[in-house]
Formats: structure tokens, C-alpha cells, sequence
């Protein structure tokens, strides 16, 4: 299994976040549990989630319980007083007058309020900050997503050519260098049955920008446009035109676009059957 791209599949990342299914989360833990590689990636990115999640914490500032347990001691003091039948005389009530400690009361409330509004101003923007880290993660899940989607469609290819070139039908022949460019070599993978033509470009020479490689095959001594190609792909083996007979393959270098005959002086490699 290759460990390297499973990592990067993508589907630690969703585990974590709890963007799984069952059965994804039941493969995760038991791939965790095999492959040390797996486990390590896991634990590290569920501890970067945690210091996501500590560094978003709120702290409330130190003078606000004070602040608020002496409202609170204020208010029951008020609520006592105002249960007291005597309360209702006013010669009890000379040494605090009622309009002070109505300021008293407003002061400590528009000090809570202040010192909430504080508090959620800061949480505000802590919430801001770990949106924006999450926001990044589900872009960086989603490119991962997008890269495993292309793996996935790359993988499915090479097998598929795998099993073309593998099948008993499927004739392998070699193209050698010519005298003048005998560092060159090229291969044709030739089903007899399907007539379908794989070539697989091993060494040949950068053409210049105006030029292209066009291969060849020779039927009853004419040739037969294979298509022309480009050396610089990616991709393993190139598909080339059907051909249902062939006694040769050939590679010529031609103007870009292609050549309706072949130019012999340029011709790179040949391999007969």
C-alpha cells in the first residue's frame, strides 16, 4: 500500500473533522492502528486542531467576577432591605440616601456591561481568527480532494495499460536507433486483436519547437500515419492510431502538425516484426 498517498489523500484530515462515513472511519482507525506513519499523522493533526481550539479560548479579565459578586451582595442587600417592614420607615433610611445608591447601582451596572461588551469584542475576534484557520483547512481538504481525484483517474490508466500490454495478444516491439541517432529508443505495444497501438517513449532526442515525432507503420512496404506526439508528457504510454496489419513501426521527425509521407533522412528509430 502506498502509505505516502493515502496520507495525502485527504481522509485523515476529514476523519478528524468528523467528515467521514462509518465505514471511512472504521478504515481510518484499523490503517492507524497498522501503519505507525498513519497513527503519527493522525495524533499531529488532532494536535494542531487542540492548539487551534486552546489558542481560541477566552480568559475573562480579572476585576470582572469582583465586579460582579459585588452587584450581586449589592442586590441582595437591597432585596433584604426591601423585606423589612421597617424599611418602609424613613428614619431608617438617613444614613443611605435612596439617589445614592441608585448610582452606585447604575455605576456597577454600566462597568458589567462595559466589561461584557469587552469580553465578547475579544471573543469576536478570536472566533474570527479560528474561522479563518478553518476556512484555510477545508480549502487545503478540498485541493487535497481535487490532487487524490486526478491520482485516482492517473492510477486507473497505468492499469488499464498494465493489462493491455500484459494481454497474450499484445505484440512488444522494440524500435532501435538509427545510425545517426542510434542513442535513441522507442517501444510499440501492438494488439493483433483489438488493433489498438501503445507507444511507450524511452529516449529520444529533444526536437526543436517547430517539430514533431510522427510514428509509422509499414504495411505491405507503404507506411501508415500513426499520429504524431510530443516527448515532454507526463504520461507513460501515449495512444497512438489503430493499425490492423504492420510488418514495421518507424519514428520520423516532421514539421509540427505532422507530414502526409515520411521523411526517411530523418528518421530516429525503426524495429521490424
Amino acid at each position: 500500500m502506498d502509505i505516502k498517498a493515502y496520507i495525502e489523500s485527504g481522509i485523515i484530515e476529514r476523519y478528524v473533522l468528523g467528515h467521514v462515513s462509518p465505514q471511512e472511519k472504521q478504515e481510518v482507525e484499523c490503517m492507524s492502528h497498522i501503519y505507525a506513519e498513519i497513527a503519527d499523522e493522525l495524533r499531529s493533526i488532532e494536535s494542531s486542531l487542540e492548539q487551534i481550539a486552546i489558542k481560541g479560548a477566552v480568559t475573562p479579565p480579572a476585576h470582572l467576577k469582583a465586579s460582579i459578586m459585588e452587584r450581586i451582595k449589592s442586590e441582595e442587600q437591597v432585596q433584604k432591605d426591601s423585606n423589612k417592614p421597617e424599611a418602609k420607615i424613613i428614619a431608617m433610611n438617613t444614613s443611605t440616601p435612596t439617589g445614592k445608591l441608585n448610582k452606585y447601582l447604575a455605576a456597577a451596572v454600566v462597568f458589567l456591561v462595559i466589561g461584557i461588551g469587552g469580553i465578547l469584542i475579544f471573543m469576536n475576534q478570536q472566533q474570527s481568527s479560528l474561522n479563518e484557520q478553518l476556512n484555510a483547512t477545508n480549502d487545503r481538504l478540498d485541493s487535497l480532494n481535487v490532487e487524490n481525484a486526478q491520482l485516482q483517474t492517473t492510477l486507473v490508466a497505468t492499469n488499464n495499460d498494465l493489462i493491455f500490454i500484459k494481454d497474450a495478444q499484445t505484440m512488444k516491439v522494440l524500435m532501435n536507433g538509427t545510425p545517426a541517432h542510434s542513442e535513441n529508443l522507442a517501444t510499440v505495444y501492438w494488439n493483433t486483436t483489438s488493433k489498438k497501438v501503445l507507444l511507450e517513449v524511452n529516449n529520444l532526442s529533444t526536437p526543436p519547437s517547430d517539430k514533431q515525432f510522427q510514428l509509422w507503420a509499414i504495411v505491405n512496404g507503404q507506411p501508415q500515419d500513426m499520429g504524431v506526439f510530443d516527448i515532454n508528457t507526463a504520461t507513460a504510454f501515449l495512444e497512438m492510431n489503430e493499425t490492423s496489419d504492420a510488418q514495421a513501426f518507424a519514428i520520423t521527425l516532421e514539421p509540427k502538425g505532422g507530414s502526409a509521407s515520411p521523411s526517411l533522412d530523418q528518421m530516429y528509430v525503426i524495429g521490424t516484426i
